[in-house]
């Protein structure tokens, strides 16, 4: 019984059938489309995709969909019944949980005692990121109780996070409203079962003492009993207060318990009017860190007193929740049990530097042998790790507080970005849908004539200037269009300058955006490429392509808080290709692939080209699928079939109902070969797609759907998603109109003045594998979103890219139609 302590496409020789076979093509990919709702049913392991949405302003679809993207489970071999007996050791842990403590906080003279742990032991930023956008102390501790994301209800109140109490007289082993936590809990997407600790440490008959009700809460069984004995503390969050008898509790704890968890104190910056104090809010922060600090000390007083040299003690520092109303990384520490001094990483985030709040319980349980016991679905994360640098600890805390910082200078930023991109992609659109319309060629003959419509001098007289020089209008638009192109690799790329550290970063980041798209179009529109109908695009496809992935193989440095990267501050995916990274990779490897191989067939090398298609999809394919490397599961279902197609194309193939349902069908072999290569994996080494393996043994199939289709439907709640909407609908319904009929007539009066007569479809002649390069992207996108969780965050971006790719090519062969033309009429502009 628990016991109460009081507190102390095509050759040009073969172009006959193009019309039929691009119509074939379309009608392909129109199939492929609809088949990927059936596609999601068949290999719903697809739908186990992860995602770090990419707009700050998408935070419902972060909340529903980011959780698995980092899980880590233990395998079957390794994970048994709660009635498994738990593997024998003496080893202890010491866990000081708190909130509100971040390393920009932390120095050898305010905070002593943090300052010196952190120099014996292995420390890290603790992403503490889950299920809101803000993480209150309750949120932090039923992490750590439940092994995944879970949270609390919300109050109405000046601070919406609830105050921690202790239990009452009448029922001291009891935690505090534990009933409304399971009934907030049950309401979440994530399977949270709050109490696995508690009930681990009760199975394996394990002596546990919590001191705090932070604590009692981590150490609560499923019922809310505490697994263990209880010590009191002084509650409060704002001023922190003082837990005097702090060491002889924690002492008397060691003497009898091998798990004593101790709540330091949360710190929490919201004033309220009510309760005013006179120091202001920093200086209230500072005192209330080192109040905690001070608790910390007194716990590391008693640890040593008992272990001097921690031979079998490991002890767990963590901050688990956030100091207010603003998201923050909070300060991890791990320390003693032969930790060794360096710099922690999960193999959740696969970035040196993070650990999440889903990392701490197996942290927790491995020295105390209570993986066995705990349930396969709590150990969604894995036990940090430390490098083992032996790198001073100023070295280490200034490199966690410039991550820090590099996070939170993006993440505000992202929304107000991609608002600019969408806008900038519009106009785009809106342009060429101007320049192919019959209003702006008979504007500029009515300019050109003796006598222009009365009242309409102005913009008659503007537009005969226009479509007087098709070449120079076509020269600005494709480099505009390359220009928005490259802004998504130009993101990355500003990663490599520290733009964060100046006193302006928003402004450096958006010069160094410009600079490299600058440098990005430059390469693309000069020699030799510019005069290729398919070179500009293929420069751009290469460089983003090239750029994703030597990042990805190499860590996805480039991408971590990146403008359309990975965002820490929302605990999605750190590695591997997130959906963002995902839509741009597949859209430019298959231009790149499609101008390879259109460049082979022009020369006669069909079969050369089908090689270079099929070479270049399955290195795209490893690269995004591979567990070890890209690790996304979502991207093979959508890129096989695409590059399938390209490759049938190319060679000519006529495509019929058999073969899309065989290249479906390679799309769900690829997929579960992947999942179950990395199922055999070593449970510590496998990512989410052997999760998802144990996830369909465990009978969280159905869950997993649920979450994702909700996560894909929130999206569209989303004011940005819905404005964005709108305009792309206002847009192709306005504007595209011109556009759409330019691309099917057989002759071109409206535009003569661009293509000198030869009607827009004949760019088939001059590229064979464009068009058809431009569905295969398209049927990618559209599968890709079936498929993963983010809604229409895949077809937008990866539209982004394809709609400038599509404007730069046919500007180049419309400047290759101009040239020709000034060739036989000399004299001409």
């Amino acid at each position: 019984m628990p016991r109460t302590l009081m507190p102390s496409a095509l050759a040009p020789r073969r172009i006959v059938s193009l019309g039929r076979r691009a119509a074939r093509v379309t009608r392909a990919a129109a199939v492929l489309a609809a088949a990927g709702v059936v596609f999601s049913t068949v290999a719903p392991a697809a739908a186990y995709a992860s995602e770090g949405s990419p707009a700050a302003a998408q935070d419902a679809a972060q909340d529903a969909a980011s959780q698995h993207a980092s899980s880590q489970q233990a395998g079957p071999q390794q994970a048994a019944s709660p009635q498994a007996a738990p593997q024998q050791t003496d080893d202890r842990v010491v866990v000081v949980g708190t909130g509100g403590v971040s390393w920009a906080d932390i120095s050898a003279e305010a905070t002593p005692a943090t300052w010196e742990v952190a120099e014996q032991g292995g420390v890290g930023n603790l992403v503490v990121r889950s299920v809101r956008s803000t993480t209150c102390p309750a949120d932090g501790w039923l992490a750590l109780s439940s092994g995944k994301r879970a949270a609390d209800y919300r109050g109405e109140g000046v601070d919406p996070c609830r105050v921690l109490t202790n239990p009452t007289d009448a029922d001291p082993t009891s935690v505090p409203g534990w009933d409304e936590y399971e009934s907030a809990v049950e309401s979440q997407s994530y399977g949270a079962a709050i109490g696995s600790l508690g009930d681990a440490v009760q199975t394996a008959g394990l002596a546990a003492t919590a001191i705090g009700p932070g604590a009692m809460i981590a150490l609560a069984t499923s019922d809310g009993t505490v697994a263990g004995d209880v010590v009191p503390l002084p509650v409060g969050t704002r001023p922190v207060p003082r837990a005097d008898a702090l060491r002889l509790d924690v002492a008397a704890a060691l003497e009898t318990s091998r798990l004593v968890v101790v709540d330091a104190g949360s710190v929490r910056d919201i004033v309220d009017p009510a309760q005013p104090t006179e120091l202001t809010r920093s200086e209230q922060h500072a005192a209330d860190v080192a109040t905690v600090d001070g608790h910390l000390a007194a716990v590391m007083e008693a640890v040593l007193a008992d272990d001097p040299d921690l031979e079998r003690t490991t002890v767990v520092v963590a901050s688990m929740a956030d100091p207010g109303r603003t998201s923050r990384m909070g300060t991890l520490v791990v320390l003693g049990d032969g930790t060794p001094v360096g710099t922690l990483m999960s193999h959740s985030t696969r970035q040196p530097g993070y650990v999440q709040t889903t990392d701490l319980l197996p942290l927790v349980a491995a020295p105390l042998g209570l993986r066995d016991v705990l349930p396969r679905s709590t150990l969604v994360g894995t036990a940090p790790t430390s490098d083992a640098s032996g790198a001073p600890v100023s070295e280490r805390v200034d490199a966690l507080v410039d991550a820090e910082d590099h996070a939170r200078s993006t993440y505000p930023l992202v929304g107000t970005f991609f608002t600019l991109f969408c806008v900038v992609n519009l106009l785009l659109f809106a342009t060429v849908g101007l320049a192919f319309s019959r209003w702006l060629g008979a504007a500029g003959a009515r300019g050109r004539s003796a006598r222009p419509a009365a009242g309409r001098r102005g913009i008659d007289s503007a537009a005969a200037r226009l479509t007087a020089r098709p070449r120079g209008s076509l020269a600005v638009l494709r480099a505009a269009a390359v220009a928005v192109a490259a802004v998504p690799v130009a993101t990355m790329l500003a990663n490599l300058v520290p733009w964060w550290r100046v006193s302006a970063p928003s402004l450096a980041l958006a010069g160094l955006v410009v600079a490299w798209v600058a440098v990005v179009t430059a390469a693309a529109v000069l020699p030799p490429w510019k005069r290729q109908v398919f070179g500009p695009a293929a420069v751009v496809a290469a460089v983003t392509a090239g750029v994703l992935a030597v990042d990805v193989a190499t860590g996805a440095r480039l991408q971590v808080s990146g403008l359309m990267g990975i965002q820490p501050m929302v605990a999605g995916r750190f590695y591997g290709f997130n959906n963002t990274s995902f839509a741009l990779f597949a859209t430019s490897t298959i231009v790149l692939a499609a101008s390879i191989g259109d460049a082979l067939i022009r020369r006669g090398h069909r079969r050369w080209a089908v090689v270079s298609i099929a070479t270049t999809g399955v290195v795209a394919v490893l690269l995004n699928g591979s567990p070890s490397i890209g690790a996304d599961f979502g991207g093979p279902p959508a890129t096989v079939p695409a590059f399938c197609l390209l490759a049938l194309v190319a060679a000519g193939v006529r495509v019929t109902w058999r073969k899309v349902l065989a290249v479906l069908a390679a799309g769900v072999v690829v997929v579960s070969l992947f999942a179950v290569v990395d199922w055999l994996r070593p449970p510590d080494q496998r990512t989410h797609l052997g999760a998802f393996v144990d996830d369909t043994l465990d009978g969280e199939l159905w869950g997993i759907l649920l979450r994702k289709i909700g996560a894909n439907f929130s999206t569209l709640s989303n004011p940005l998603t819905l404005v964005a909407v709108g305009g792309i609908l206002l847009v192709v319904i306005v504007v595209g109109r011109p556009l759409r009929a330019a691309t099917v007539a057989d002759g071109a009066d409206a535009y003569a003045w661009l293509t000198r007569g030869t009607p827009l479809k004949q760019v088939s002649d001059a590229a064979p594998l464009f068009v058809p390069a431009v569905v295969c992207a398209v049927v990618a996108l559209v599968i890709g979103t079936l498929v993963n969780d983010s809604g229409i965050v895949i077809l937008a971006v990866g539209m982004s890219v394809l709609v400038p790719v599509v404007t730069a090519t046919y500007a180049t062969w419309m400047l290759g139609l101009q040239r020709e033309h000034t060739l036989q009429v000399p004299g001409q502009v």
